[in-house]
């Protein structure tokens, strides 16, 4: 799932969040969609849309550009910003974010632009922050990482003004798994099997009887 996780503090200057509640007009109505606890919405005919998510721009040690949520950033010797997986935060214009000056006065604003704490104005870097239309047009990774193979079928674009997407800096977003629900879908799951286990079980002793009994007659 990609809906929204909670929100934590950490005081780290380097800890990213991103708040984000997309917004998707129907092709049919011209409305906003009403997405449902799940990030989905299914019309009149059927059709299923997902609501637009929004991903941090990364690029793994290959050059190729990858997508997370998880803002746990670091610096280098170089200065440069990189996600927990060591892969280069990426900025608007396509190139490594580089950190001038001590990390502890660091300065992002809620749009993901660098501030000069000296002067309180912005540098002109900017974390890039992409919006993704088609979310499950993404391949997992693992870590937290995705990539996507088709960016036509995802409909990715930088993120604007007008989203409803910030940059939240000393906070992390957690996990959104409902470990209650996911304990319950096991149970389901382990039910499930044992029921199809006795199924075979009965097929086999059928087929054991068919051979050892009544062929013997």
């Amino acid at each position: 799932m990609f809906l929204q996780g909670d929100v934590t503090k950490s005081d780290n200057p380097t800890d990213f969040a991103l708040v984000s509640d997309l917004i998707m007009n129907n092709p049919a109505t011209g409305q906003p969609v009403a997405f449902d606890d799940n990030g989905k919405f299914v019309d009149e005919e059927g059709n299923t849309m997902y609501q637009p998510q929004a991903f941090f721009t990364v690029q793994d040690a290959e050059g190729q550009t990858r997508y997370t949520r998880d803002g746990g950033f670091t610096v280098n010797a170089q200065g440069q910003l990189l996600s927990s997986t060591g892969y280069l935060v990426l900025g608007v214009n396509n190139q490594p974010i580089t950190i001038n000056g001590s990390v502890d006065n660091l300065k992002v604003d809620g749009q993901g632009r660098i501030i000069d704490t000296t002067t309180g104005v912005a540098t002109g870097a900017s974390i890039a922050i992409s919006v993704v239309n088609q979310p499950y047009e993404m391949v997992r990774e693992g870590n937290g990482v995705f990539r996507i193979d088709n960016l036509e079928a995802a409909n990715v674009r930088l993120s604007i003004a007008g989203d409803n997407v910030g940059v939240r800096q000393g906070y992390l977003e957690r996990s959104n798994v409902d470990t209650v629900q996911s304990m319950v879908e096991m149970n389901l799951a382990a039910r499930a099997y044992e029921a199809n286990q006795k199924v075979i079980q009965y097929y086999d002793r059928s087929l054991d009887k068919a051979v050892n009994e009544i062929g013997r007659v």
